[in-house]
């Protein structure tokens, strides 16, 4: 498929989202399809997205609902996402409710994390979405190294072969020893994610 094809089904694809999340009141993912700096203009509303996105929720809990109709469809699916392949394999790419919503693109934590993971300074990685003015969330990789001057822009440079620019990863925070994880060995994520949040507002 052309580049100018996948441009357009990426565009439908924003659209069709922006008319399913407003319209069910999905506000947390309705505010992922708009830049920092949109602007809304409407017959009866004109102004900053968020002052939109305010004036909306305000008017549903009044029992004002606006429905739009358009043609295609959108559709919610939970659990885990794969693809298959052209050799008929299937490609796990990951669990939907850790997907990280960056400027309206859906990144994979699994496919950023198998690229980190091949750098040679990098023992073990996890990648976990963080609140962004701009761009709604931002990857952030926690890699477990011991290199302490491996740096954010050494990890994209690194990565660029393997993941498009919206994949790669906004910041670093170093894991001295391990990523914390529970009794069965998985990964405590919403800890680290805790404690990463915490560590950046201190940064801040």
């Amino acid at each position: 498929m052309s580049g100018a094809a996948m441009d357009r089904l990426a565009i439908r694809e924003l659209v069709e989202n922006w008319v399913v999340w407003r319209d069910s009141g999905d506000w947390e993912r309705f505010r992922t399809v708009w830049h920092s700096d949109g602007r809304m203009m409407a017959t009866w509303f004109q102004g900053p997205a968020d002052d939109f996105i305010r004036v909306s929720r305000e008017g549903f809990a009044r029992g004002v609902s606006i429905l739009h109709f358009l043609g295609g469809m959108s559709a919610d699916l939970a659990g885990d996402r794969a693809r298959l392949a052209a050799d008929g394999t299937i490609v796990m790419l990951g669990r939907d409710s850790l997907v990280v919503n960056t400027g309206g693109e859906k990144v994979y934590p699994e496919e950023v994390e198998g690229a980190l993971k091949s750098h040679p300074d990098v023992f073990d990685a996890l990648v976990i979405g963080v609140p962004d003015e701009r761009w709604g969330e931002v990857g952030v990789a926690c890699v477990v190294t011991d290199n302490e001057s491996l740096t954010l822009e050494e990890l994209v440079r690194f990565s660029t072969p393997y993941l498009a620019d919206f994949k790669r990863p906004r910041r670093v925070v170093h894991i001295k020893e391990a990523l914390p994880r529970g009794m069965s060995g998985k990964v405590l994520k919403r800890q680290l994610r805790s404690d990463v949040l915490e560590q950046l507002r201190n940064e801040a």
